[in-house]
């Protein structure tokens, strides 16, 4: 394969839609890449708020367990 073939399956290969859910905003997108730079996904990422608990586990070094229960889950059956 030469260089100029590498180059254009890279491109190919970039310019696929991801189709998908987010997590985050709760909704279905049909392009992955549009979707995370969105106004929406954007400010609610921007916000270290958001992460506060997620932040907390990382500290902590704590269980999955303990991340539902800081966060009011009930306990998966």
């Amino acid at each position: 394969m030469t260089r100029k073939a590498r180059s254009k399956l890279h491109q190919d290969v970039c310019s696929v839609r991801l189709p998908g859910y987010c997590e985050i905003c709760q909704v279905k997108y049909s392009d992955q890449k549009t979707h995370v730079q969105s106004e929406s996904h954007l400010q609610f990422v921007s916000n270290d708020r958001n992460f506060v608990s997620l932040d907390l586990l990382i500290q902590r070094r704590s269980s999955m367990d303990a991340f539902l229960q800081l966060n009011g889950a009930s306990e998966l059956t």
